[in-house]
């Protein structure tokens, strides 16, 4: 369902009802999509059992600096 943003205001209340029922609600702004009203859904807690894959990231962090382990100049007083 899309209405638009006035609409929106108005109706508020019903757009919930509706998004409750399982419905998806599209806000517009002058005819463009602007946001979306979809139900809240309970984030599950992390699993400490879910499996790790080794090597995701490989290609992601392609250079680090020579002196990345280096103190930072600001936190230096606090390394003496």
């Amino acid at each position: 369902m899309e209405v638009s943003l006035d609409q929106a205001k108005v109706q508020f209340d019903e757009l919930i009802a509706r998004v409750l029922a399982g419905e998806r609600v599209v806000i517009t702004r002058e005819d463009r999509p602007v946001a979306c009203i979809v139900p809240y859904v309970e984030p599950s807690p992390p699993s400490d059992t879910s499996p790790r894959l080794a090597g995701w990231g490989k290609d992601i962090i392609t250079y680090i600096s020579p002196d990345f382990d280096e103190p930072l100049e600001d936190f230096r007083e606090y390394m003496e």
